[in-house]
């Protein structure tokens, strides 16, 4: 039988490992530069104006060596419980 997968849980684990990840990324830095070497990418905005209510949207994050490595965790965590 099939275990039904949470999908809420992945998106967890994936956002606060990689957020962790980060961290550790830049307080490493000092003693392994590499760690602290970041890439980013954005969405840029989106508007949408409906006369009556106007959003806009976007979205950007930054990852390091650190940050990938928690990614990566957190995708290894969810496919192993």
């Amino acid at each position: 039988m099939r275990r039904r997968r949470n999908i809420w849980l992945l998106v967890f684990l994936v956002i606060g490992l990689g957020s962790l990840g980060n961290l550790a990324g830049e307080l490493l830095a000092q003693y392994a530069p590499v760690l602290g070497q970041a890439v980013g990418f954005s969405l840029g905005p989106f508007t949408v104006d409906l006369y009556v209510l106007g959003f806009t949207l976007g979205a950007s994050a930054v990852l390091n060596l650190g940050g990938l490595l928690g990614v990566l965790m957190g995708v290894l965590l969810y496919r192993r419980f």
